[in-house]
């Protein structure tokens, strides 16, 4: 495969011009072929600001990585919840924790993630410093599933195609296309439930809309002021929330849950190691600002999945799932 695609992109990028879908879809094949060259995907990248996409260039782009993903033979109703990441904040990994809350309250959780590319520590990352085994075939993922209600999906089994792609992500350590899209191309067609975090404002209603093409039966979109791309403890967030298909937007604050505000610092993240520990204490019940975290982030996700029927039930409920 040629990369004719992404040296157009470049060029239009260059001049300011718009890329059309047919060239996007295109493009992001050429990107993780293994034919283009770590230069051009580096300009591309580098080029291509995530926050020039529009609703079809992202329609597109999960067109053309859905379509190399492996996909997982599961067909019951499951839930999921991720960020875009790139926010820039460093924050404890609060999805993994509430994930976990979730599914220990009874709803069947499949999180897909990776490794982080603009952090200390992603999903995946926090997960193998418990000691969680990464490298997992679909029917092993699946049996770990049936074992627990949980499991863990690793994006590069997934998605063997991004590894053209993720060391230069990793190395240039800022926001990219990939940022955006990855959230949206879980290998999964089962996913009812779904919570995604966006940095930026302007794809709330985007990704809202693309979720309803998906086939989602109840989602939310979130982003908080502070600019987290998940519930913060701190400041107002911004929801736009999915259920049959239609959309309805309201914020959101500390206090609607009747737990304390909690500024930044207080919770940021560290090494994976450093973020286990963390993990272990809010699971034993510490008085940590990362508790009323999580705990705001798994009260909203019992919310979506119709486990609690309101905020400060899902608190009761996740405080008794810890």
């Amino acid at each position: 495969m040629s990369s004719l695609s992404v040296h157009q992109c470049i060029k239009l990028l260059h001049n300011n011009l718009e890329i059309e879908p047919e060239l996007m879809y295109c493009a992001i094949k050429e990107l993780i072929s293994g034919s283009t060259s770590d230069v051009l995907i580096s300009s591309f990248l580098t080029a291509f600001h995530p926050d020039k996409l529009n609703s079809n260039l992202i329609r597109v782009a999960i067109k053309a990585l859905r379509e190399e993903a492996i996909p997982i033979p599961f067909n019951q109703n499951v839930m999921d919840m991720v960020g875009t990441g790139g926010d820039g904040l460093n924050t404890f990994n609060v999805t993994t924790a509430s994930s976990i809350i979730v599914s220990a309250s009874g709803q069947t959780f499949i999180k897909h993630g990776s490794r982080s590319s603009s952090s200390k520590c992603g999903a995946a990352d926090i997960l193998e410093a418990a000691g969680c085994k990464l490298n997992l075939t679909p029917e092993q993922s699946l049996k770990i599933l049936n074992q627990t209600n949980y499991c863990f999906i690793f994006g590069p089994i997934y998605h063997p195609a991004w590894k053209y792609v993720s060391t230069i992500r990793k190395e240039l350590g800022i926001r990219t296309i990939f940022n955006v899209v990855g959230p949206l191309i879980s290998p999964l067609n089962c996913i009812g439930y779904r919570i995604i975090g966006v940095y930026n404002y302007k794809f709330g209603k985007i990704f809202a809309e693309v979720l309803i093409d998906l086939g989602v039966k109840r989602a939310a979109i979130i982003h908080a002021n502070d600019g987290m791309d998940e519930i913060s403890c701190y400041e107002k967030t911004h929801i736009w929330f999915v259920d049959n298909n239609q959309i309805d937007e309201f914020d959101l604050s500390p206090d609607d849950f009747g737990l304390p505000r909690h500024d930044l610092s207080s919770i940021r993240g560290g090494t994976p190691d450093q973020n286990y520990e963390t993990l272990l204490r809010i699971f034993n019940g510490e008085n940590l600002a990362q508790t009323d975290f999580v705990l705001m982030n798994s009260a909203f996700a019992l919310v979506v999945c119709e486990k609690a029927k309101n905020w400060k039930e899902g608190i009761q409920l996740g405080m008794k799932s810890e």
